[in-house]
C-alpha cells in the first residue's frame, strides 16, 4: 500500500470500490485518510464526489461510509485541512524534542486536534522562562529548514529531525521543518499524569499572530498610545484599579464599623445578654452582615435582625464567639413549623421565612434563646 502516511504531498487516489449491503457504504483496500487514533482525530475528505462521514479499519483494508453514493472512484482529502494536521504534527514532535533537549522532561502523550495540539509532559512544575526557551529553539528549528526523515515501523513512522534523536509518531509529516512556519505555546495547565502544554503551528499561528497585532492596534487606539506602550499602559491602568479598589474597600469597612456601633448602641440587656433585635429594610445584606460579624467578636451579643420584604424575607440570627448557647439547635425545633430555607451553626443562622411569619419567628427565636439562660 502506498499510503499518504508516508507520502504526505499526495493529494488523491484512484481507488477500486466495492459497494456494500449498507446504504452508501464500500470497501476499499487503501486510502490516503487518516485513521483515527488516540493521538489523532480523523482527517476525512471526498470519495467519488461525496463526503466521507466515518472510516473504520478491516482485515482487507477500510471501510468508507459515505454521505451520499460516489460517483466514481477518486478519492481527495481537504488539503488545507490535511496541511495544518501535518503542520501541527510535526510540530508536536519538535516541542517534544525541544523539551527533551532543554529540560530533560520526557514527553508522556500527545494529541493532535483540528485547532491545536496538545502534549502531555512528565513535569510537576515549568517556569514560564523555561516555555519560552523551548518556543525559541522550535522556531529556531523551524527557520533552519532541517531535513525530516519517516521510517515506516509496524505501528506508526519513526521521525527524525536533523540530528535529534528518533520520535515515534503517527500519521504524515512534512519533509522539511521550514514548511511548519511559525509556532507558539499558547496554555499550560496541570493534568493527572504532568503538565499538558497545548500550543498552535503553521497556519493557524499565523493566524493567532494577525488577530493578536489587530487586538494590540486596537488597545493602542483605545489608550490613545503607541502600540510599544501598551503594555506599560495597561500596566498603569491596573494599579489605578487596585488602589481604587482598596479605597472601596476601605470605605465599605468605615461604613460596616459605624453600623457595627450604631446597632450595639441600640442594644437591651437580658441577665447580661446584651440583645439587639431588629427590622432592617434599607442596609445591603453584606454590610450587615459584616457588622454583625465584627460585633460577635464583642462579649455576650445577642443579634436578632429581620430583613422583610412582600414575599419571601430573611432573616440574620448571631451569638458572640464567647457565649455557649446554640443557635442551630433553635433553628432546628422553629424550621419545619416555619417552612425556613436556610441553616447554619451553633453561632450564626440565616435564611428566608415567608414574610407574613418573620415577626412572629424572631420573637419565638428570642423567647427560646431566652429559656435556654434561665435553664
Amino acid at each position: 500500500m502506498d499510503k499518504l502516511d508516508y507520502t504526505p504531498y499526495r493529494k488523491t487516489l484512484d481507488l477500486a470500490l466495492q459497494a456494500r449491503e449498507e446504504e452508501n457504504t464500500y470497501a476499499v483496500e487503501d486510502t490516503i485518510f487518516l485513521e483515527k487514533t488516540p493521538h489523532y482525530d480523523q482527517q476525512l475528505g471526498q470519495v467519488g464526489g461525496a463526503q466521507v462521514l466515518d472510516l473504520q479499519k478491516s482485515p482487507e483494508g477500510y471501510i468508507l461510509h459515505l454521505a451520499n453514493q460516489a460517483k466514481n472512484n477518486l478519492q481527495e482529502i481537504d488539503w488545507q485541512k490535511r496541511l495544518r494536521f501535518m503542520q501541527l504534527s510535526l510540530g508536536r514532535v519538535l516541542y517534544s524534542l525541544a523539551f527533551n533537549h532543554l529540560l530533560d522532561i520526557p514527553t508522556l502523550d500527545y494529541h493532535i486536534h483540528d485547532q491545536h495540539g496538545q502534549i502531555v509532559l512528565d513535569a510537576q512544575d515549568i517556569p514560564f522562562r523555561s516555555l519560552d526557551q523551548v518556543e525559541s529553539l522550535v522556531n529556531y528549528t523551524v527557520l533552519a529548514n532541517l531535513l525530516v526523515l519517516q521510517t515506516k515501523i509496524d505501528n506508526g513512522v519513526l521521525v527524525r529531525v536533523g540530528d535529534y534523536p528518533l520520535q515515534k509518531s503517527m500519521g504524515p509529516h512534512l519533509v522539511r521543518t521550514g514548511e511548519v512556519g511559525e509556532s507558539r505555546i499558547f496554555d499550560l495547565k496541570k493534568v493527572d499524569q504532568g503538565i499538558e502544554i497545548s500550543f498552535i503551528s503553521g497556519q493557524l499561528a499565523h493566524e493567532n499572530y494577525v488577530d493578536l497585532a489587530k487586538t494590540m492596534d486596537n488597545l493602542a487606539q483605545i489608550l490613545n498610545c503607541p502600540v510599544d506602550k501598551v503594555p506599560s499602559k495597561v500596566k498603569q491602568l491596573l494599579l489605578k484599579k487596585d488602589h481604587y479598589r482598596s479605597e472601596v474597600k476601605k470605605t465599605e469597612k468605615s461604613k460596616q464599623n459605624d453600623l457595627a456601633q450604631k446597632l450595639m448602641a441600640q442594644a437591651s440587656d437580658f441577665k447580661g445578654v446584651k440583645v439587639i433585635y431588629k427590622s432592617i429594610s434599607h442596609v445591603p445584606f453584606n454590610d450587615l452582615k459584616e457588622a454583625s460579624a465584627q460585633i460577635m467578636d464583642q462579649d455576650d451579643y445577642l443579634q436578632l435582625y429581620g430583613l422583610p420584604s412582600p414575599d419571601q424575607s430573611q432573616f440574620l440570627i448571631c451569638l458572640s464567639k464567647n457565649r455557649n448557647e446554640d443557635l442551630k439547635e433553635i433553628y432546628d425545633g422553629l424550621k419545619d413549623s416555619y417552612k425556613l430555607e436556610g441553616g447554619g451553626n451553633y453561632l450564626r443562622v440565616q435564611g428566608n421565612v415567608q414574610s407574613k411569619y418573620l415577626p412572629e419567628l424572631m420573637e419565638k427565636f428570642l423567647i427560646s434563646f431566652q429559656t435556654k439562660i434561665k435553664q
